[in-house]
C-alpha cells in the first residue's frame, strides 16, 4: 500500500475490574453516539461514492458494553438490504449481532462503509447481474477510512467497479477495516460485523453474487469472512476472493480459516523483512486456491518524486502493483459473468 499498513502497531486493550457484589456495581454509562443511518460521501481512489460509514464500536446504546440488535434499533443500521433507505428491515439483519465493547472504547472511528447501489434503481427484478463488491484494507489502527491509507486496496476497488461498469453490472461497494478497535476481540468483532452485513445484502439481492478482496490483515479477514458464508450455505453465491500478501502476525482472529468451493486467487511476496510480513503459499488449504508468487517482480506502481520504487515487489508495494491490480479485477469480474451466466 502507498502508506505503510502499521500491522505491527495493533494496540491490545484489556479491561480489568474487582469483583464485587451487583449492588454495588454503578449503572452502565452509555457510549457517545454516531447515526450509521445518514449519508456521507466516500473517496475510493478516485471515485466519489456517497453511503453509509459505520463506528460499530459506537453503536452501544444503553452502555452495558454489548452491542446487539436493540442498540441498533435505537442507532440506526446502514442500508443493508440495499432498498435506498434506513429502516426496519435493516436492524432485523442484526438479530444474532452480539460484539463486547471495551470501557470507553467509542473514539468515532470509522470501520466499515456500504455505497448506495450503482445504478441507484437496480434490482433483481430487471433482470441486471448485481455484484457486491467487498474489500478489507490492510491498515490496523486509526480512523483508517477517512484518511489516505489503504490506497492500493482502494484503487483495486475502484478498478472493480470500473469494469463491472463496462460489463453493464450493478453493484454496490463495502469497505472495511480489519478490526474494531473498541471491541474486546477486535478482528473477531469485525468478521461477525462482516459476515451479518454481507449475508445481509446477498440475502436482500437473490441475483447478487459476491467479489471479496484484502490485503495483509485485511486478506486474512476475507478468508475468514468468506469461510463464515460458506459455512450459511452461500458458497455458490461467492465469485471470487483475492488474497492479497496474507499475514497472519498478531491477528487475533480466524486465522486457518480458508473456503472450500469458492475461488480463491493468493498472490504473495517473499521479499520483505522481517520475514512474518511475507504471505505464503495456501493451495493445501482449500480445494479451488491458487497462488501466485510475485517476488520477482519488478513493481508497476505509481512513483513519489525523490522516492525511488522498491527493485522487487514487497509487501507495500504488492496491492498498488498495476498488473496485480488489473488481473484481479479482470478476473473478479469475469466470475461474476460466469455465474451469472448458470
Amino acid at each position: 500500500m502507498r502508506r505503510l499498513a502499521v500491522i505491527f502497531g495493533v494496540l491490545f486493550l484489556a479491561a480489568g475490574s474487582a469483583c464485587v457484589g451487583r449492588e454495588f456495581q454503578p449503572a452502565p454509562t452509555p457510549l457517545p453516539t454516531v447515526n450509521p443511518a445518514d449519508v456521507e460521501t466516500a473517496r475510493i481512489d478516485t471515485r466519489e461514492l456517497t453511503g453509509y460509514f459505520t463506528s460499530v464500536d459506537c453503536l452501544d446504546a444503553n452502555g452495558d458494553r454489548e452491542v446487539r440488535m436493540d442498540d441498533i434499533e435505537q442507532q440506526g443500521a446502514p442500508d443493508v438490504n440495499l432498498d435506498g433507505e434506513s429502516n426496519d428491515q435493516d436492524h432485523q439483519a442484526f438479530a444474532d449481532l452480539d460484539i463486547e465493547v471495551v470501557g470507553g472504547g467509542c473514539g468515532r472511528i470509522r470501520q466499515s462503509f456500504i455505497s448506495k447501489p450503482s445504478p441507484p434503481e437496480s434490482t433483481c427484478d430487471n433482470g441486471r447481474p448485481f455484484v457486491v463488491i467487498a474489500g478489507v484494507i490492510g491498515q490496523t489502527s486509526g480512523d483508517v477510512l477517512t484518511l489516505e491509507s489503504g490506497m492500493g486496496l482502494r484503487a483495486l476497488l475502484a478498478d472493480i467497479t470500473r469494469k463491472a461498469d463496462e460489463a453493464a453490472l450493478a453493484w454496490t461497494l463495502v469497505l472495511a477495516t480489519p478490526q474494531i478497535d473498541g471491541a474486546a476481540q477486535p478482528n473477531a468483532a469485525m468478521e461477525q460485523w462482516l459476515d451479518v452485513t454481507l449475508s445481509a445484502m446477498l440475502a436482500a439481492r437473490p441475483c447478487a453474487s459476491l467479489v471479496l478482496v484484502g490485503h495483509s490483515h485485511g486478506a486474512v479477514m476475507a478468508s475468514a469472512v468468506a469461510a463464515r458464508l460458506e459455512a450459511k450455505g452461500l458458497s455458490s453465491r461467492i465469485a471470487y476472493v483475492a488474497l492479497i500478501d496474507r499475514v497472519i502476525e498478531r491477528y487475533q482472529g480466524e486465522k486457518t480459516a480458508i473456503p472450500e468451493e469458492p475461488f480463491v486467487f493468493n498472490a504473495y511476496q517473499k521479499n520483505s523483512t522481517p520475514e512474518v510480513r511475507n504471505g505464503i503459499p495456501l493451495q493445501a488449504a482449500g480445494r479451488h486456491v491458487t497462488d501466485q508468487d510475485f517476488s520477482g517482480k519488478s513493481p508497476n506502481v505509481a512513483t513519489t518524486p525523490g522516492v525511488p520504487p522498491p527493485t522487487l515487489i514487497d509487501h507495500e508495494s504488492i496491492d498498488d502493483d498495476l498488473d496485480i491490480r488489473a488481473m484481479i479485477a479482470n478476473e473478479a469480474i469475469a466470475r461474476v459473468q460466469g455465474l451469472a451466466s448458470r
